[in-house]
């Protein structure tokens, strides 16, 4: 007797739990259909990219390199450092 009783109450809680999530679902179809939406039209835009940067020719892509920064001299200090170290030395 006491499992049916715990059974019924299963399948009461059960149905409500679906009860209130066909409610809640019902009362914001319009706020998920526009979630939906959204992530199909980002998943054209990223389809469209690829096929865009897949698509251009090699002559423009190698043209477009980084530029290069000229490097200074640096001067080297080390030398003058052993001096110093060598001066105090002696």
């Amino acid at each position: 007797m006491l499992a049916l009783m715990c059974t019924v109450i299963f399948i009461a809680a059960a149905a409500y739990c679906g009860l209130a999530l066909a409610m809640t679902m019902r009362g914001r179809g319009a706020q998920i259909a526009a979630l939906l939406r959204d992530y199909r039209a980002l998943q054209d835009h990223r389809t469209f990219s690829v096929r865009l940067t897949a698509a251009a020719p090699l002559g423009t892509v190698g043209a477009c390199k980084p530029r290069r920064v000229a490097r200074r001299a640096v001067r080297r200090v080390e030398a003058g450092r052993c001096d110093l170290q060598q001066r105090a030395a002696a």
